[in-house]
């Protein structure tokens, strides 16, 4: 990688937030994360479903 003067690594935000979870945190955030998807999924099913007109 080319060394740019002033261009310099920045850490993301989303990477100090994460590194800051408590242990006990970090099931409870993978949980929610597994289940975005299904949530999301049902809801699509159902408003495929709907009859519109």
């Amino acid at each position: 990688m080319p060394n740019i003067p002033g261009a310099d690594v920045r850490q993301s935000p989303y990477a100090s937030k994460l590194a800051s979870l408590e242990p006990e945190g970090i099931p409870a955030l993978a949980l929610a994360a597994l289940a975005l998807p299904v949530a999301l999924a049902s809801f699509l099913s159902t408003v495929e479903g709907v009859d519109h007109g």
